[in-house]
């Protein structure tokens, strides 16, 4: 189990929205449309199935939890590097056309403004029978929230310098807005 209440249930082992001893492993229907591909499966972004997510990461610790699933501590297996593993459960989605979209969006969407300081990198996305995970860059030390609360008052000096971050990184958003 993930550890999270009233949410999605994930395999400690694995991060996937089922418990079982099967391979993560999964063989697509290819660059089709969303639909159902061979074996019954339905993909939701086929162009990212076919690869394995435990071939390439160790999957750790719970960093938060959401309404369609997980996100925990991953690390890459070849390289040592730390990421966020968003797990989607495709069981808590796949009815709803209007949630398949918002996980379809959400990855063109940090695909299209990747290189900016500002967005969390999206690193890779796979996709198996069960599961949708999203590896992106791990963010730690909390939000702005959390600082203010730790470190007290902001001097001038902070304040201008974290808004001026968070209105380039908006202006970045804004001039390269993309709908698909």
């Amino acid at each position: 189990s993930s550890g999270c209440s009233g949410s999605v249930s994930l395999s400690a082992a694995t991060g996937s929205c089922w418990s079982s001893s099967s391979s993560s492993t999964h063989q697509g229907s290819g660059k089709s449309a969303p639909g159902v591909g061979g074996g019954g499966v339905t993909w939701i972004m086929p162009e990212f199935v076919g690869r394995a997510v435990l071939a390439d990461y160790e999957f750790g610790q719970t960093l938060g939890c959401g309404t369609f699933g997980v996100t925990r501590l991953v690390t890459h297996r070849r390289t040592a590097r730390p990421w966020a593993c968003k797990t989607i459960c495709k069981a808590s989605i796949a009815a709803s056309p209007a949630a398949v979209s918002d996980v379809q969006h959400e990855v063109a969407i940090l695909q299209h403004l990747a290189g900016h300081s500002g967005i969390v990198q999206l690193q890779a996305v796979y996709e198996d029978e069960r599961s949708i995970h999203l590896i992106m860059e791990l963010c730690t030390g909390g939000d702005l929230l959390d600082y203010i609360s730790r470190f007290g008052r902001l001097s001038e000096a902070e304040a201008a310098d974290i808004g001026h971050a968070m209105l380039t990184t908006l202006q970045h958003c804004h001039r390269w807005v993309w709908l698909p």
